[in-house]
């Protein structure tokens, strides 16, 4: 019984000296929701030699798609995610993306986080209606699907007359152009 006493008042001490900060909560739900990558441990404190407390660093991002995405970038650029007390969690430029391989990005586990959630789009609900008419998630009621929309702005236009006009337009700036 006075082992357990202990036992109990040395925890409840321990809650209250490492209480947990808004940052290590959001870290929790970041990790819950597979947006961080971790990078490794490292001893926070010391006494005598001996650490006595550890800490784990990790680079979080917006979406777990973008920690995947990061996480097999990084190699393919030659980068690092720096060392454990200073972690590089950079996200990707526009100029790294470009030079990315994307044949060599594995999706697989984003398209299973899909799929878990049910969000992964089933090929029978991928049709235009769905999409882009009445079935959208942007229809506000009774919208017409994006052939039907552009087949009514095409209406009554004159394809040969607009392309002459364009034609004629280029032949002015050419004559223009000369000396």
């Amino acid at each position: 019984m006075t082992a357990y006493l202990i036992y109990s008042v040395v925890m409840i001490l321990i809650r209250i000296i490492w209480t947990c900060e808004e940052e290590e909560f959001e870290l929790g739900v970041q990790r819950e929701l597979r947006a961080c990558h971790y990078v490794g441990s490292y001893c926070d404190s010391d006494i005598l030699g001996i650490c006595i407390e550890k800490q784990k660093a990790f680079c979080c991002f917006n979406t777990p798609l973008a920690r995947i995405i990061n996480e097999q970038a990084y190699p393919q650029l030659g980068r690092s995610w720096g060392d454990t007390e200073h972690p590089n969690c950079r996200g990707l430029s526009h100029q790294e993306l470009e030079r990315l391989d994307w044949s060599r990005i594995d999706l697989s586990e984003w398209i299973a986080l899909l799929t878990q959630a049910g969000q992964f789009p089933l090929p029978e609900h991928l049709d235009l209606e769905a999409l882009t008419g009445t079935g959208s998630e942007l229809s506000t009621g009774a919208r017409a699907d994006a052939a039907e929309r552009s087949a009514g702005r095409a209406d009554g236009l004159d394809a040969g007359e607009i392309g002459q006009q364009a034609a004629d337009q280029v032949w002015e700036d050419v004559r223009r152009g000369l000396p």
